[in-house]
Order: C-alpha cells, then sequence, then structure tokens
C-alpha cells in the first residue's frame, strides 16, 4: 500500500524474528482509516513486503489502530477485525489474544502509567526471547536454577531484573511515564524508576526481601484467592483468624492466615457461591504472621541510601502518592504485614493515564484492571519466549498516540 496525505502504515518487524510484523495504521479521519484498511484486507499478499519500514505518522493522522501478525492470511484476519470494530463504532479497544488494536482518538501527548508486578508472576528465568534478541539485557535476567517449589529468595530478584529490562527498552523508545505502581515487590521497582533507589540497591533488596520472606515467619501460614470485593471477602472471613491481603480488583482478592483457617475460609466461599483457590505459598504474606521477616528487612534497610523519589509513585501500601518526606525505610517494611491496596492505587492514579504498561513479566496486573478501569493496558511480558508482548506494547504506544524512537530492528543496541 502507498501512504496518502490522509492515511498512512508502518511497518515493524520483531528481531531475530522476521515473520513476526507489527502493521500501524494511522489516519486523519475515520473513514480514511477505513479505506486504508481495506485495501490491506483486498490484497494482503501484496501488503507483505521483503524489506520492513517504521515512521511516526504526522500528527494530523489521530485515528489509530495495530495490528501484530505472523503471515498475509493472519493479517487479512486482523484487518478484518478492526475493520468490523470501526463499522461497529468502537471508539478503544485492545484484543491482544488476535494482536489488534485501535483507539480512533488518542491524546496527542499520552500519559502513561507503569505497573510493576510482585509475585505471582512467571520468574522467566534467563530472559527468554528477550535476551536473545537484546543480549546487553541478559544481565537483568538472573540465571537461577528453577525451584522446585515457590522460592520467593529465587522468585523476587527475577522479577524486579525482568522490570528493569523493560524499562531500558522504554527508555531506548523515549517513552517517559508520568506515574507508577508497583503490586507489593514491585514497590521496589515503582522506586527505583522514581529514583530512589539504584539498580543494584534494588536488586539487592529484591535479594535479601525474598530471602527474609522465604525463611522468616509463621512455617503454617498460607494464602488464598477469592472470586469477590474486599467488602465480601472480610464478611466471609469474619470469626476466623484470616485477614484480607491484597485487594487486587472487585472480584479479586488474597485473603491469609495459618493453614486451618484459610481452609475455613475458603470453604465458607464454596458454599456462598464465591470460588476460592488456596494459593502455593511459603508463608502468609501481608499479614502479622510475616512480622519476623518484615523485622529482618527493616535491619537491612537501613544499610541503603533510600532517596526521595523524583517521579511519582502511588503506593499500594497507602493507597496514595508518597510525599517527597515519606520515609521510606517504614513504608518497605510495612509493606510486607500489610494489605495491598492495588485496585485503591489505581483508582488513585487512573485519572492522569490514558494508558497502561505493565512493565515486567507476565500479565497478571494487565488482568486485573478491566475490573478497575476502563483505561486501556498492556503487557510487556519481559523476559518471555516471544516477544510477542513487547510487540503489543509498541502497538498499543501507537494507538495512543505515543511517538516512539525508531522500535524495530534498532530498537536497543546497548
Amino acid at each position: 500500500m502507498t501512504p496518502t496525505s490522509t492515511a498512512t502504515t508502518s511497518l515493524l518487524t520483531a528481531v531475530g524474528v522476521p515473520e513476526t510484523r507489527t502493521y500501524t495504521f494511522a489516519a486523519t479521519t475515520v473513514d480514511g482509516l477505513i479505506a486504508h484498511l481495506d485495501g490491506y484486507r483486498k490484497a494482503p499478499a501484496a501488503s507483505w513486503p521483503a524489506t520492513t519500514t517504521y515512521s511516526t505518522p504526522p500528527d494530523t493522522h489521530q485515528v489509530r489502530a495495530a495490528c501484530c501478525v505472523n503471515s498475509p492470511q493472519q493479517l487479512e484476519q486482523a484487518v478484518t477485525r478492526l475493520l468490523a470494530w470501526l463499522a461497529d463504532g468502537v471508539a478503544t479497544r485492545h484484543d491482544p489474544r488476535n494482536g489488534c488494536f485501535l483507539r480512533t482518538a488518542p491524546s496527542a501527548s499520552p500519559r502513561i502509567g507503569l505497573l510493576f508486578p510482585g509475585q505471582g508472576v512467571p520468574m522467566n528465568l534467563g530472559g527468554g526471547a528477550w535476551s536473545s534478541a537484546f543480549p546487553h539485557l541478559a544481565v537483568d535476567f538472573p540465571s537461577f536454577k528453577t525451584p522446585d517449589r515457590p522460592d520467593t529468595s529465587v522468585a523476587q530478584p527475577a522479577i524486579t531484573g525482568a522490570s528493569t529490562a523493560a524499562l531500558t527498552v522504554l527508555s531506548a523508545l523515549e517513552i517517559t511515564a508520568n506515574v507508577a505502581i508497583g503490586h507489593s515487590l514491585g514497590e521496589l521497582t515503582a522506586l527505583y524508576w522514581a529514583g530512589s533507589i539504584g539498580q543494584a540497591t534494588l536488586s539487592h533488596l529484591a535479594t535479601v526481601r525474598g530471602r527474609a520472606m522465604q525463611q522468616l515467619g509463621d512455617p503454617l501460614g498460607t494464602m488464598a484467592n477469592l472470586s469477590c470485593s474486599p467488602r465480601k471477602a472480610r464478611a466471609l472471613i469474619r470469626g476466623l483468624d484470616a485477614t484480607v491481603a491484597c485487594e487486587n480488583s472487585p472480584l479479586h482478592t488474597v485473603i491469609a492466615g495459618r493453614r486451618g483457617e484459610v481452609a475455613r475460609a475458603v470453604q465458607r466461599a464454596e458454599q456462598a457461591g464465591v470460588a476460592g483457590t488456596v494459593l502455593d505459598v511459603a508463608r502468609a504474606f501481608h499479614t502479622p504472621l510475616v512480622a519476623e521477616a518484615a523485622d529482618a528487612f527493616a535491619a537491612q534497610l537501613q544499610m541503603v541510601p533510600l532517596l526521595p523519589p523524583r517521579g511519582r509513585v502511588v503506593s499500594t501500601v497507602t493507597g496514595d502518592e508518597l510525599a517527597k518526606d515519606t520515609d521510606l525505610a517504614d513504608l518497605l517494611t510495612r509493606q510486607i504485614t500489610a494489605p495491598v491496596l492495588f485496585s485503591t492505587a489505581v483508582r488513585r492514579a487512573d485519572m492522569d493515564v490514558d494508558l497502561w504498561i505493565e512493565a515486567g513479566p507476565g500479565r497478571v496486573l494487565t488482568k486485573l484492571l478491566p475490573r478497575i478501569t476502563d483505561t486501556p493496558v498492556v503487557a510487556m511480558d519481559a523476559g518471555a519466549q516471544s516477544l510477542d508482548g513487547l510487540q503489543h506494547t509498541l502497538a498499543a504506544l501507537h494507538c495512543a498516540g505515543a511517538s516512539t524512537n525508531s522500535p524495530y530492528p534498532p530498537l536497543v543496541t546497548g
């Protein structure tokens, strides 16, 4: 297809995976985008050139779409899906499973929010396709032996390492976020992003935090996920020695306590028609049952510099924005025994965000967000065995109105 004055196409090819492509489309009007996409639907093979190029669309081209595909047939299917959305009057939609993204009214300067995951996400040890495509990022992915059982001393530095790799890529793309939220462990990464700690300190704190949480605290503690609101969860555990540990969304609440009490809570939930699943964890995290781990971590925090955050961080400990004079050592100590107020933090920051990016391994937070907000979200899935998450992120950034710096293939050359 040939770009016109009213519509353009750019094409990105994944590093090391030349058959995987992200088409980014832009037009001045919805009708212009429909006409432009229709040409790809009618002749997908002719739109599959041997070489690829990328250029930022003109500022006037603010009706945007993108698709991530690996064959002319997939291109035809994706374009057909985008055309159906436009015909139905859809203004914004992300469908990463089918590689399709659309936004008919993006911002000229989109406000980006970052989500940093905690435990419960893939560790992605070794970095997968990310380390292969960008060898200089391999240092961010620890090469531990995969543990036989969940091991926080391995998981926590692996997760923060993957998140720092994601931040390196976003920096290379010249993407600047205006707020960050970290789920539990992820708050350490958010503070790294905000300039409160350096990368070496982040790695050290994740390691000692993970070791303390693995080894210290009541060994009879456990956790369970209930498919209900925090208020409903509190009603279900009333009278039991269990507490709400994570307020993840209106339909996802984690409770914690000793095994027998948690088992009784899950039984109550199921009798009330609420799905409950006991989690395979080492302790009852985010409860007083791990106070010993919090004390050990507090001692480590006294030995590292913690600077006031330069970037805006909304804490999942308090549910509010961190002040410049926040006692970070106290905050991070309390975090281990305090509930995670993730949904509260998202609602607090969401009014100032046009696109959320989960900058780390997995897609756990991305799956939670639609229960909290309508703001689009995309997961980078750093360190995965494919670069799909990275391509989806580029597609979502394009649709949000962002201008990126030379995404593929130079992206990050070290």
